[in-house]
Formats: C-alpha cells, structure tokens, sequence
C-alpha cells in the first residue's frame, strides 16, 4: 500500500514500546495513539508490544487505522524483524531501545532508528534527588546508558525544547525534533460552578504522588480556611497507600482512573498541577488549558508551553503561592474566564493536530532512506553512530575530570 506523498514517500515503520497504549490510561499513552493514527496515514505503521497490558483497549482505539499490533504472546520482535522488512523503527522510551538497538542492526541494518522519549530520565532523577524525594540507585550508569542510546540513534523526538537542549548541553549531537503534544479544544460552557479544584494525574508517576501529597499537605489547609466549601477532586488510577489516604481529608474527593475526564473539567473552577520535579510537556496542564479551564501549576508544569504568569496560567514556587492562586481564582471565577481563554488559544497555537503532523513528517523526511541502501552507506552510518557513542563517553568522562563542569 502506497500512502506517502511526492514529498514523503510511505516509510514502513515499526514502533517498539513497553505495552500497548490505554488511549483513556495517561497523557503518554494517549500521545502514542495520537501519534501512529497520524504516522498510518502517510506510512504502513505496525505496533510491537513487550506486555500484553491493554491490547484489547489498543485495538478498539486503532481499529481504523489500519495498524498492525503484535506483541511478545505472538512472536519476539527479533522474529518480526526476520518476517517482515521496515524502513524505520521507532522505540518509545530510551529503554527499549537500549535492550533491542543490536538485534535491529543485525537483522534490519538499513532501518533508520528513531527514540521517541516522552521526557529526559535523568534529568527527572535528578530533580527528583535534589529535592530529597528519591535516591535513584545506580542514577550515573543509568544516565550513562540513556545518553549513549540517545547518541546511537537516527533521529530523536522530545516534547519540549527544554528537554531538547539540555541534550545538547550533555553534548547529544543526534538529530533531534521537538514534537509538541496533541490536544483538541473545546467550547467551555459560561455557567455557574461550584467551587471545585481538580487534579488530573496518573500515580505510577512519582511526580504525581508528590505534588498532590505536597499540595495537600501544604496548600489545602490554606484554601479551606480562606473558602472552607471548597472541593477537591482526584482523577487518576493506581493511587497507591498514602494518596487512597487522603480520601478521609476534608473536602476531598477521590475519582480513581475515569473513562472520560471532560466532565470533570467541565464541572471545575481551576485545574492544578502542583508539581515539584519533572521534565517534558504536561498533558494534565495542556489538557486543561485546551478545556479553557484556569490553571494553578508550577514552572515543571508549563515545560514546553512558554506559558506567562497571568496571562494563559497562574504560576506559583511555593505552597503559599499555589495556595494564593487557587483561592483567587474559586473566590472571583469571572476575573479569571479570560485567563482560561487565554490559555486555550496558547494550546490552539502550540498543541494542534496539523502542528503535530507537521512535525512528524518533519522527523520522517530528516531520516536517512528506504529499506536497502547499499553495503558503504550502511556502513558510512553504523560509523557515525560509533562515533557519537564515542565522543560522548568522551564528554562525559572530561566532565568528570572536571568536577562535572559544563564544556
């Protein structure tokens, strides 16, 4: 089947990822969808998935894309790589590919490989053992490990310049793309709401237990004495002990994982994304500024956005901040309708459709040929990627000479 256009001839693409995407289960996943159902329409698109979680979801929400799913219940992905040719793999997250790039070099080495991480690993570490949250065990060898894939590749997709200059910064010369996320607004209906503050997030991402255990504890007092009919309402699955806790709180509600947050903006005053650490683009955050909805975060929330204080979010470093600024917005909600506004017509600007596909053939069209390249460019290429592997061991190892110092 021939899909592609003059200007982008129809690539076969192989997209390896740890599990199939939940489109309803987190911002990642639903990204994943978003991104094979616009790669299916110019490239012949198959999906392998290490886990067998959520296929039976994956294949109603691909149904008609015409994309191939096949997992490791059916075969390896070095068996698929023997059946079938592909002119490109694409691995989500830097992991799999670190476990699978010298199976593809052997089998497939005229693929073009690409990383599409949805933010910097390490980077989110860090932050992480900055503020005494986690001491990420073996954090350099891991670290080591993700820049040196992210040096062996053909290409590399972030979602946000942050991410994608602080690579450069660790002196990644990988081709890189900056692919925003995709959300679609909406019309937000001009009512009446009660006062209710919502948080959106999935808790098997750390940064999500903390900063809505850190706003609780912190902020929450705060609003309820200054609004004390304040809701707060909880959207997210796998809550472990400490969030399932909080139901017992007052004014605090705990939804669990929800087939459909669109009421739940809708019926919201503000949205916040008290986060703490992070890296990469925010789907809770853009999610709820593409509903028009007002949002309270900080500057980990709005990564990616270059989202201005006042004008499309309220931002806030400490807990008094984010405190201060959700009890301004429940205490005059029309004062803040054209914030909401604002910020919508910033996502329609940053986070649409066309962008978005715009990009992806942008990281389609910078990739080396088809399937088939003759024996000197295959190894023109596999010398290259050396070479970047090595320089970077090298950066690396300078830098540590040096105390860890930028060169």
């Amino acid at each position: 089947m021939s899909r592609g256009g003059t200007d982008s001839p129809c690539r076969r693409i192989l997209v390896v990822a740890p599990s199939y995407p939940v489109y309803t289960g987190n911002a990642g996943d639903r990204q994943l969808v978003e991104t094979l159902r616009i790669l299916s329409r110019r490239h012949d698109v198959a999906l392998f998935a290490f886990r067998n979680d959520g296929r039976e979801e994956a294949e109603g929400a691909l149904r008609d894309s015409g994309i191939d799913l096949t997992g490791e219940s059916d075969l390896s992905v070095g068996d698929l790589l023997w059946r079938r040719p592909f002119d490109v793999v694409m691995f989500e997250f830097w992991h799999s590919a670190w476990w699978n790039m010298a199976i593809v070099h052997e089998r497939q080495p005229w693929a073009s490989t690409v990383v599409h991480t949805r933010d910097v690993h390490f980077a989110r570490s860090e932050a992480a053992r900055q503020l005494g949250v986690m001491q990420p065990a073996n954090r350099e060898e891991q670290k080591a490990r993700e820049l040196e894939t992210y040096a062996g590749v053909d290409g590399l997709v972030v979602h946000t310049c942050e991410d994608r200059d602080l690579l450069r910064e660790e002196s990644v010369v990988t081709p890189i793309m900056v692919v925003p996320l995709l959300y679609r607004t909406s019309v937000r209906a001009d009512r009446l709401r009660d006062r209710e503050v919502l948080f959106v997030g999935g808790f098997k991402h750390r940064p999500n237990v903390d900063g809505l255990l850190w706003f609780v504890s912190e902020a929450w007092p705060r609003v309820l004495a200054t609004v004390p009919d304040a809701k707060l309402t909880v959207v997210g699955g796998a809550s472990p002990p400490e969030v399932v806790a909080l139901a017992d709180q007052p004014g605090i509600r705990l939804m669990g994982r929800v087939p459909d947050t669109a009421p739940f903006l809708d019926a919201a005053m503000v949205s916040i994304a008290p986060l703490r650490y992070g890296a990469g683009m925010k789907g809770k955050v853009v999610e709820a500024m593409a509903a028009g909805v007002p949002v309270v975060t900080t500057s980990f929330g709005i990564q990616g956005l270059g989202a201005r204080h006042g004008s499309e979010v309220l931002i806030g470093s400490t807990a008094e901040e984010l405190a201060a600024h959700t009890i301004s917005t429940l205490s005059s909600p029309d004062g803040y309708r054209e914030l909401g506004l604002m910020g919508q017509r910033l996502i329609e600007a940053t986070c649409s459709e066309s962008m978005v596909a715009a990009r992806l053939d942008d990281v389609m069209r910078s990739l080396p040929g088809s399937a088939g390249p003759s024996a000197g460019a295959l190894t023109l290429r596999r010398a290259v990627q050396r070479g970047r592997r090595l320089a970077a061991r090298a950066v690396r190892r300078l830098r540590r000479s040096l105390g860890g110092a930028r060169i």
